[in-house]
Order: structure tokens, then sequence, then C-alpha cells
């Protein structure tokens, strides 16, 4: 016979609210650690990116820079 398990709704688990959860009962910290546990790590499947950070209000792209500003 199957064994039966609890459903988890992983929403509950992000992790912007889940210490919100926590304080309110509806997570046991003891499950979310579990859970964490239990994730696969898929470390290796992350690739490098470049972004590129414009601080001047109003600047959509590179060519509106001057050369000192787009290092």
């Amino acid at each position: 016979m199957a064994k039966k398990t609890k459903a988890v709704d992983e929403s509950l688990f992000d992790s912007r609210v889940v210490e919100r959860h926590i304080a309110a009962g509806r997570v046991e910290r003891a499950a979310y650690e579990a859970w964490l546990t239990a994730l696969d790590d898929v470390g290796e499947n992350g690739e490098p990116t470049e972004t590129d950070m414009l601080a001047t209000a109003g600047i959509t792209d590179k060519t509106d820079l001057s050369s000192d500003e787009r290092r």
C-alpha cells in the first residue's frame, strides 16, 4: 500500500516570506529545514552573466554615455 504524504504548499517556503510564516505558525522551522535539506544542488547549472549598471537617470543605452562613463 502506498504511503500517504502530507502535501506541502511550497509557496510557504519562499525565502522572501518564510520567516513571516514561521512566526505566524503556518510553517514549523523543522519542516522548513527539512525541505531545504531535501532540495537538489543545481549550482552547476548556473552560468556567469554580465550586467551594466547605468546610474544616471534617463540613460537607457550605453551609446548615450561619454567614453569615461562607459567604464
